[in-house]
């Protein structure tokens, strides 16, 4: 199964290159103004990309999740639920974890 959770950057290095020389022309960028744009790019944190909707069929919820719920659906509505209520021959069609809380800043 592939891992939902992955780094990734809002924009790409190579495509704001790309971007820049189709916008300005490869002869109107300077070296200084291009290496200063990638730096920015390089420099940017990375984002998690938002968790996806699993199906009852793929796969059922454990019960370590964060308190034991989840987000469900059954293509209508979104509810938490404890993941234990979450089964195959249930309404619920979809669910997905519940991230963490977030921590206080000290």
């Amino acid at each position: 199964m592939k891992n939902r959770l992955y780094p990734w950057r809002l924009i790409d290095e190579t495509r704001l290159v790309q971007e820049l020389f189709r916008l300005y022309g490869r002869d109107t960028l300077d070296l200084t103004t291009l290496n200063c744009c990638m730096k920015t790019v390089k420099d940017a944190p990375a984002v998690a990309a938002a968790p996806e909707w699993i199906s009852v069929k793929e796969k059922l919820p454990k019960d370590d999740g964060y308190n034991g719920t989840v987000l469900a659906t059954d293509g209508s509505i979104v509810i938490t639920a404890p993941s234990s209520s979450v089964t195959i021959d249930g309404a619920i069609t979809h669910w997905m974890s519940l991230p963490e809380p977030p921590k206080e800043k000290e």
